[in-house]
């Protein structure tokens, strides 16, 4: 997993109050919209590091993302 999107979901995964079971399966989610948007990014010209950068950017805090679920 890529050092930026690894450290966003790991910060987001400690913070998720749910269900063991159903955890890991949220967090795969996320990667996969967060890998979808950063190769978006980088089809229109940004580096890997800027596009994972804007594509966590573009989420905000993983603790806030965690509470909303």
């Amino acid at each position: 997993m890529d050092n930026i999107l690894g450290s966003y979901l790991a910060r987001f995964k400690a913070s998720l109050q749910i269900d063991s079971n159903v955890k890991e399966s949220v967090v795969q989610e996320l990667y996969t919209h967060l890998k979808d948007k950063s190769q978006e990014l980088k089809g229109k010209g940004f580096s890997e590091e800027e596009a994972d950068k804007f594509a966590v950017k573009a989420l905000g805090s993983p603790e806030l993302v965690a509470r909303q679920i």
